[in-house]
């Protein structure tokens, strides 16, 4: 057997859905839906699978609290060989087509069943598919809406002052199963988005969290190595397009155009050039100095000074 639907009321009880054999389930009480008002098992598989022992029971029972003929009353008997401890009686309820306010008596049925497992202080019990039979021919749909509502109704009603705790529907009826389903997504549906929701901000929560301690982490590092994070501004900004340029010089200055150089060589070039004039001129003046020197020496043969020509 499988758990389809569960649902976990705010009070805490569990309500499951379950797809399986009601007789083969271990829990405190089962529920006998399909009760007649004598309490006659001949022919059932509830008698089938239980024994002889169930039935006589169900008569004694009768015989001292008269007929299980309203839905306000429920008759408790061991489980004989099945592996509940308990089966909870309640007399079947038969359709004929709304007309007989068949609804209400099965919410009925399914709230005073609940009451027995209060009274007699269950933790678990567990119904079929109320009237689904052939016998009383109860819709699926109306079976699935009247149950739920009462359970919620009864679990509204007693909240936390119960001991029972679990409350489960089983049954292998297909068309009921599926009407069920269908009953818990409605009944129910209004919490997915709620718990969704929840989860969503949830995760949120630890994305920021998660965001959170990044910037965390990042403030530590940039604390534990001792820069300044801050952007500072350059003290001299430069022009857009020349900023490299002018660092690169500044800091290489052996890379920059060497004007000075240029002018030296120049000025060495000059200074040659002045030097061999210079060289000429001193060798005219020698040449000039020799020729005047043979004409003095030429004066001096030919004629010579008196002292008054020295005083001139």
């Amino acid at each position: 057997m499988s758990t389809d639907k569960r649902h976990i009321s705010e009070f805490g009880q569990i309500v499951e859905l379950i797809n399986g054999d009601i007789f083969s389930i271990e829990v405190d009480a089962i529920v006998n839906g399909e009760a007649n008002s004598q309490l006659q098992l001949a022919g059932s598989e509830l008698l089938r699978r239980a024994g002889l022992s169930v039935q006589k029971e169900c008569t004694e029972w009768v015989n001292q609290n008269g007929k299980l003929d309203n839905v306000s009353k429920c008759a408790l008997t061991s489980a004989g060989t099945l592996k509940s401890k308990h089966i909870i009686h309640s007399p079947g309820v038969m359709w004929y087509g709304g007309k007989r306010d068949e609804e209400r008596k099965l919410r009925d049925a399914v709230y005073h069943c609940l009451e027995s497992a209060h009274k007699n202080q269950f933790k678990t019990i567990s119904f079929p598919a109320m009237s689904v039979t052939a016998l009383h021919s109860f819709k699926p749909s109306k079976c699935a809406e009247n149950m739920i509502e009462a359970i919620l109704d009864w679990i509204k009603f007693r909240s936390q002052d119960t001991t029972v705790s679990c409350i489960q529907i089983i049954t292998s009826h297909k068309e009921a199963h599926r009407a069920l389903e269908d009953e818990f997504d409605t009944r129910f549906k209004v919490e997915a988005p709620a718990e969704e929701e929840h989860t969503n901000d949830e995760s949120e929560d630890q994305q920021t969290g998660a965001t959170n301690e990044d910037d965390d982490t990042n403030d530590e590092n940039e604390e534990g190595s001792g820069r300044d994070t801050k952007k500072r501004k350059p003290s001299s900004p430069l022009p857009s397009g020349k900023r490299g340029v002018k660092r690169h010089h500044e800091q290489s200055p052996s890379f920059a155009p060497d004007e000075n150089a240029s002018k030296l060589k120049k000025t060495d070039a000059d200074a040659m050039k002045m030097t061999q004039d210079d060289a000429m001129q001193l060798t005219q003046m020698n040449d000039l100095m020799s020729l005047g020197g043979e004409s003095l020496a030429v004066g001096n043969n030919n004629s010579e000074l008196d002292e008054s020509d020295l005083y001139l």
